[in-house]
């Protein structure tokens, strides 16, 4: 009868484990992750594991707050293996074999010898926010997966088009920046990237655009990474034919065309610094702009 006691006790007591535990049980068969973090060196070794499990493990063994906007995490388990790779460079290597739209890092400390990660935010489709792993020190009473915030209702006139521009193909290659680049953005301004050299096709718009309107879409284009232009391009005409019609107008003007980017730019998910920095009239294109060196960019991309 004691024994029997005691094999009910170890039952329970896994059942309770597998219920309540906050760390993520549902790897799949054959996972091994094992993540090393030491003095801003990561050393990563994943076989078959899922990103939002590998992220979230990255974040307690960096004991660092990392936050999923979205909540459409990619599926496909990713295997990888590296050794002693500093933390920003190890990070972007996980974020894009992962697949995440964008990603963001929070460095913070008064002295370079004492900056340290302290937070990644990821993006990616769907809704919502959540806190996937806060560091120890304040991370008391947050529930794993706490929804803290949701997301406003993605607009249902720009939905359409975003999800046609994700399927086109044309995004397949979206990173505009050379493999090993340096480049850093601090956010305070619009990147001054190569100009646009492309057309915009009004011609394929329902609306009747006036100067202003095709001269603020012309320096919005200036502003897009190269890689993604062509895409942006066709959805800028429509995201602008779809606001006009909500508004009850055939006549595009610059302030329905920075409402039709920052709606394009809500629905792929920016982070809040682009959102930030969208502009708003053609006057804030006059703002001084963070300067790139063309050696940051893949050579297609270059002046």
């Amino acid at each position: 009868m004691q024994q029997g006691k005691r094999r009910l006790i170890i039952i329970l007591s896994t059942i309770c484990f597998c219920l309540y535990c906050p760390m993520p049980l549902c790897a799949a068969p054959n996972t091994i992750i094992k993540i090393f973090h030491e003095k801003g060196l990561l050393s990563v070794e994943a076989e078959n594991v899922q990103p939002e499990i590998l992220f979230s493990e990255l974040g307690r063994q960096c004991d660092i707050e990392v936050i999923a906007h979205g909540d459409v995490f990619p599926e496909k388990g990713i295997t990888v293996s590296f050794k002693d790779l500093p933390e920003k460079e190890a990070i972007k290597k996980l974020v894009k074999l992962c697949g995440f739209r964008n990603y963001l890092l929070d460095f913070q400390g008064n002295k370079p010898e004492e900056t340290r990660l302290v937070k990644l935010e990821l993006f990616m489709t769907g809704s919502g926010e959540r806190v996937l792993t806060k560091p120890a020190a304040i991370g008391q009473g947050v529930p794993f997966g706490k929804i803290v915030k949701p997301r406003p209702a993605k607009d249902d006139r720009i939905a359409p088009i975003v999800n046609e521009t994700m399927s086109s193909g044309k995004l397949k290659d979206k990173d505009s920046f050379a493999p090993g680049n340096d480049f850093h953005w601090d956010g305070s301004g619009l990147i001054d990237f190569p100009k646009y050299t492309g057309t915009l096709a009004y011609d394929k718009s329902t609306s009747r655009w006036d100067d202003d309107a095709k001269l603020f879409s012309q320096k919005t284009m200036d502003v897009i990474p190269p890689a993604v232009r062509d895409a942006m391009a066709d959805a800028m005409i429509k995201a602008c034919d779809e606001v006009a019609k909500e508004k009850g107008t055939d006549t595009i003007t610059p302030e329905i065309a920075a409402d039709a980017v920052e709606r394009l730019a809500k629905g792929f998910n920016m982070p809040p610094v682009v959102m930030q920095n969208l502009p708003k009239s053609l006057a804030d294109f006059d703002r001084p702009k963070t300067p790139i060196d063309s050696k940051h960019l893949k050579e297609q991309y270059r002046k």
